[in-house]
């Protein structure tokens, strides 16, 4: 049986937890949105690259409590 304690636990958990891919979400779609930039100004695939390793960068760096 789940006690009150436990149920009100579970729910900050599951609160941390769609915080955290909200801010996924919004990292992700910020460099879509450079990505549609730099394609349009005609930029080389490097660039591109380069573009998606500083997301997984940044997307390492958030730090995720649960």
């Amino acid at each position: 049986m789940i006690t009150k304690g436990e149920l009100k636990e579970l729910g900050k958990k599951k609160q941390k937890i769609f915080s955290a891919t909200d801010e996924i979400k919004i990292l992700i779609e910020n460099y879509k949105s450079k990505e549609i930039n730099l394609f349009y100004n005609g930029c080389n695939r490097n660039e591109l690259i380069k573009l998606w390793k500083d997301c997984l960068i940044d997307l390492n760096d958030i730090n995720i409590n649960l």
